[in-house]
């Protein structure tokens, strides 16, 4: 596949090789939530913190399917920084 930018010719090929080259990696994109507060957050964690004892809390993973899978799972960023996405929160 050929790509035109800048009304230059490249493969499709050459632009994740050129990215390498400068230093960039392609990674799994973390998701954070659009409607994300990290102060609340910070807030609730250290309210739970000093209440609850470490031993009391339980925790329960959840598996789904809600019909995301449309969302890009890998990205390019800079080596040692993270690839990030906002999505709205369901």
């Amino acid at each position: 596949m050929r790509l035109i930018l800048h009304e230059v010719e490249v493969s499709a090929k050459d632009v994740p090789r050129a990215l390498q080259e400068i230093g960039w990696t392609k990674k799994k994109v973390t998701t954070r939530a659009r409607e994300a507060n990290t102060a609340v957050r910070e807030s609730f964690i250290l309210h739970r913190n000093l209440c609850y004892a470490p031993e009391r809390l339980i925790y329960i993973g959840e598996s789904a399917c809600d019909g995301r899978n449309w969302q890009r799972r890998t990205g390019w960023a800079q080596q040692g920084s993270r690839t990030q996405t906002k999505q709205p929160f369901i």
